[in-house]
């Protein structure tokens, strides 16, 4: 019996699905990978996640991940070399699940980031001076600490919680640019939130928070005021 082909976790869609040099010259040859070996150097190279994160996201193994990359890698190097047309195959391979699993279907480890303030939820994500960052096995939380944002302001906040690993934000008010910029990184949203931040996690872990991935924070009466908008 042929072994079962695996669909591999796709969490977003390339812009473009062909490149072709600008010089003019016309090559018969063209290069082209899958959409899976693109989502692998999407993770990896585009995105900087540790590869073993990126494997978990993907649902294969590190070895399977090692291998898409290197195909990806060495067929990007050959069309930029070879001055080669180039193009992204969305095969029947994959599974497109750009929000992240369901309750019942979590990972046993994840990573989880709280907008912070005095023990609370704080109300703002693009305004957050700190996180509270929770790492949890099981649905039980191993460990927790608090991080200070990145002095660069909202700008940086998706590339911040993407270094350190996080999985799923937890917030307040968020804007549709930093909502946009979390989806492309893989990072589940749960916005809306108020209150203590261990009560809103343990809600997390027991699957009582529901996910809410839409920007809630328009304000433009307020003066100064920036729920995490990217302007």
């Amino acid at each position: 019996m042929a072994r079962k082909i695996l669909e591999k976790k796709i969490r977003s869609k390339p812009v473009a699905f062909s490149f072709v040099p600008a010089s003019g010259m016309k090559r018969c040859s063209a290069i082209s990978i899958d959409i899976e070996e693109w989502e692998a150097v999407r993770l990896v190279d585009y995105l900087g996640i540790e590869r073993i994160e990126a494997a978990k996201s993907m649902g294969i193994s590190r070895q399977t991940l090692n291998i898409l990359l290197k195909a990806a890698r060495t067929k990007t190097a050959r069309a930029v070399v070879e001055g080669l047309s180039f193009s992204i195959i969305d095969g029947n391979n994959a599974d497109y699940a750009p929000k992240d699993y369901s309750y019942g279907e979590r990972r046993k480890e994840m990573k989880i980031a709280v907008t912070h303030e005095n023990g609370n939820v704080f109300g703002h994500f693009g305004k957050s001076k700190e996180f509270a960052i929770f790492e949890a096995e099981d649905g039980k939380v191993v460990s927790s600490h608090v991080e200070k944002a990145p002095e660069e302001g909202h700008g940086a906040m998706v590339g911040f919680l993407t270094g350190l690993g996080v999985d799923i934000l937890i917030c307040g008010g968020i804007g549709a640019g930093a909502v946009n910029a979390l989806k492309e990184a893989g990072i589940s949203i749960y916005a809306g939130a108020s209150g203590n931040v261990e009560m809103q996690v343990s809600a997390l872990l027991n699957g009582q928070l529901s996910e809410n991935s839409e920007a809630n924070c328009g304000h433009k009466s307020e003066a100064g005021h920036n729920c995490g908008h990217h302007n």
